[in-house]
C-alpha cells in the first residue's frame, strides 16, 4: 500500500474520503468469478444477436426487392461531393441527388446495370499506373487524358482501352468504345 508519511494517509484515503476495498481473493472464487463472467458473456452476446435482428427488421420494414429489365427507364442516385458525373455543379450541395430517367442497356450483375447516359456526361477511365499498386489507381477524365497524351486510343482492336501497353477501363457505361 503506498502509503503518504505527511499526511498519514494512502492517496485513495486522501481523494475519495475512504479506505478502499480489499484485493484479497479466496481461491475459489476466481473458479466461480470466471464462471460467472462467461454466462455474463453469453447474456451479452445473446442481447446483442437480438439487437442486431430488431434493427435489421425495423430497416427491411420499408425495403423491397426490385429488379429492371433491358429497357426499362431509371433514376440514377450520385453522391453530391463524390460523384459529379451527370453534371457538374458550383455548388454541389444544392445539386439534385437523383438524375434521369436513364434508359438501361445492359445488366451487368444481380444490381448492377449500364445505362444510355446523356451524351454530355463526362466520360473517365480508370488509369492503373505502372510500378503502382491496383489500390493506387485513379480515375481521369477521358478528355484530359487524350489532351495530355496524343498516342491515348480506346480503338487498338483489343478488349479494352490502352495507352503504351497499359489497361484502361471506361467509367461511362455507353461512351465505351472496346
Amino acid at each position: 500500500m503506498n502509503f503518504h508519511t505527511r499526511w498519514k494517509l494512502t492517496p485513495f484515503q486522501a481523494l475519495y474520503g475512504y479506505v478502499p476495498g480489499s484485493l484479497t481473493i479466496d481461491p475459489y472464487i476466481p473458479r466461480e468469478y470466471l464462471q460467472e463472467r462467461a454466462r455474463m458473456l453469453e447474456v451479452l452476446r445473446g442481447n446483442l444477436c437480438e439487437a442486431q435482428n430488431r434493427m435489421k427488421a425495423f430497416g427491411d420494414k420499408h425495403r423491397t426487392e426490385r429488379s429492371f429489365e433491358v429497357g426499362d427507364e431509371v433514376y440514377l442516385k450520385l453522391h453530391r461531393y463524390k460523384q459529379s458525373l451527370v453534371q457538374l455543379r458550383r455548388n454541389m450541395k444544392l445539386a439534385p441527388k437523383y438524375y434521369g430517367p436513364f434508359r438501361i442497356l445492359a445488366k451487368v450483375g444481380q444490381v448492377a446495370y449500364r445505362l444510355m447516359l446523356l451524351p454530355t456526361s463526362v466520360s473517365q477511365v480508370l488509369v492503373q499506373w505502372v510500378n503502382y499498386s491496383p489500390s493506387e489507381a485513379t480515375w481521369e477524365d477521358y478528355y484530359d487524358i487524350v489532351a495530355r497524351f496524343p498516342d491515348f486510343s480506346m480503338d487498338h482492336g483489343g478488349p479494352g482501352p490502352s495507352l503504351l501497353g497499359s489497361n484502361v477501363t471506361d467509367r461511362c457505361g455507353n461512351s465505351r468504345i472496346d
